[in-house]
């Protein structure tokens, strides 16, 4: 895997557990919304085969999801910074800001008051020291 494509994971993998956020979100509402419209009837809405319970149900596997994606998350989290560790401190500071905290170039380049050119010289270098030391 090159550099860059090792880096990126985090970003995706966050990205990912956004959309899962987003989905449990669509569910709950449309289990409150269920809820809230639902005609009241003789037959009980609590029986196993609800709709309101399918949803449900749906939510606890999505919080599952959830949940160990974002163990993997710190996982990837934890790798990456284990691997530019071992960079000059301008540099480790360029990954992190990168692809770590999804920080744009020009971002970066204000955040550390650097030019944009630096910037980029910098992520240039720190790939290419990561590729040796793979």
């Amino acid at each position: 895997m090159e550099p860059k494509e090792y880096l990126k994971r985090y970003q995706t993998s966050n990205r990912e557990i956004k959309a899962l956020m987003d989905q449990r979100k669509q569910l709950w509402e449309m289990m409150t919304e269920f809820s809230v419209s639902a005609p009241k009837s003789p037959v009980k809405d609590d029986t196993p085969g609800s709709m309101r319970d399918m949803i449900s149900s749906k939510i606890t596997d999505m919080d599952q999801r959830i949940k160990s994606r974002i163990e993997a998350l710190q996982t990837i989290k934890y790798e990456i910074e284990d691997t530019i560790s071992h960079l000059p401190d301008r540099q480790r500071e360029v990954l992190r800001l990168k692809y770590i905290n999804g920080l744009t170039w020009e971002q970066i380049a204000i955040e550390l008051n650097y030019s944009y050119r630096n910037v980029l010289y910098l992520h240039r270098k720190a790939l290419q020291c990561i590729q040796k030391s793979a």
